[in-house]
């Protein structure tokens, strides 16, 4: 158990990135007031581990079902990406693009924290279990990687504080290279 555990945490930190999602996060919040970024944080990690929890359950039907189309769910998840990105480093006012009270749905739970490359992976791992217990690992993993994307995000509210001279701008051009970084990732997917 302890094996699949490791496994499936590892497997799902390394696509969750929690520091890349929370550089977005910090980037695309950064107009709110701390209570608000958290509460935004706290409900797209909800939703994530909700999502990736209800698609692990599903398993290998959701598999067969879609296995022929995720290469343009990838495709077409690098395209919205990286339009968001650009919309960072066009516009100086993210209210005009970005919807405060649907942030915490896109694009912070799909695509940064529950994307296509998550769904599938959190697939591909239930579907390599053959007992309750295990499935039932794959699942605290999934709400641990969750858990460790939210810890991520509310420690760089914190951090933020301190280092006060970095701009806006800065924020959104770093939150867009993370962004197009995940778009190009998700392109070469789709090759």
């Amino acid at each position: 158990m302890t094996k699949i555990f490791l496994s499936s945490y590892l497997t799902l930190l390394m696509i969750v990135d929690p520091l890349g999602s929370a550089g977005a996060y910090i980037g695309m919040t950064d107009s709110l007031d701390d209570r608000k970024r958290y509460k935004i944080a706290i409900k797209a990690c909800i939703i994530a581990a909700m999502i990736l929890i209800i698609s692990a359950s599903i398993g290998i039907l959701a598999l067969n079902l879609i296995k022929e189309h995720v290469i343009f769910l990838y495709f077409a998840s690098g395209i919205l990406i990286a339009v968001t990105a650009c919309k960072l480093l066009i516009y100086s006012d993210k209210d005009k693009f970005i919807n405060i009270n649907k942030i915490a749905y896109y694009p912070l739970c799909i695509p940064l924290l529950a994307g296509p490359a998550c769904i599938i992976s959190a697939i591909l791992l239930i579907s390599e279990t053959s007992t309750l217990g295990e499935k039932l690992t794959v699942m605290c993993a999934i709400v641990l990687s969750e858990v460790s994307a939210l810890i991520a995000m509310v420690m760089m509210v914190r951090f933020r504080r301190y280092i006060k001279y970095v701009s806006s701008a800065h924020l959104r051009i770093f939150s867009a290279t993370i962004l197009f970084g995940i778009a190009f990732h998700m392109f070469t997917k789709s090759i």
